[in-house]
C-alpha cells in the first residue's frame, strides 16, 4: 500500500514504508477512485528513484518513490489520462 502524490499516464510518485532500488521492476495495481469509474488497473513499471522523506504518518520510516510505467494497456493509460485531466479541470474551477 502506498499514498499517491502525483500520477500521469507515464508514471506515478508515491510515499510508502520502504525504499526501492533504482531500476527495480515492479508490478502495480492502481485503484481509480469512484468518480473515475472505481476500478483497478494492473501495470508494470521501473523505479526511477526512491528517497527518505520526513513527516511520515507516524508509523515509521517513509520513502518517496517515482516509477515509470513500462507496461500498461492502452485503454488503461487513456483512463489514467482522463482521470488526471478531470482532476486538473476540477482544481482550476475553484
Amino acid at each position: 500500500m502506498a499514498r499517491v502524490r502525483d500520477i500521469s499516464a507515464s508514471g506515478v510518485r508515491f510515499v510508502a514504508d520502504r525504499s526501492l532500488a533504482p531500476m527495480t521492476q515492479v508490478a502495480l495495481v492502481l485503484v481509480l477512485p469512484p468518480g473515475a469509474g472505481a476500478r483497478e488497473i494492473a501495470c508494470r513499471g521501473a523505479v526511477v528513484w526512491s528517497k527518505p522523506v520526513s513527516g511520515g504518518d507516524g508509523r515509521g520510516a517513509a520513502y518517496e518513490t517515482a516509477i515509470f510505467f513500462t507496461e500498461m494497456r492502452d485503454a488503461d493509460r487513456t483512463d489514467v489520462e482522463e482521470y488526471v485531466s478531470s482532476r486538473v479541470r476540477g482544481s482550476s474551477e475553484l
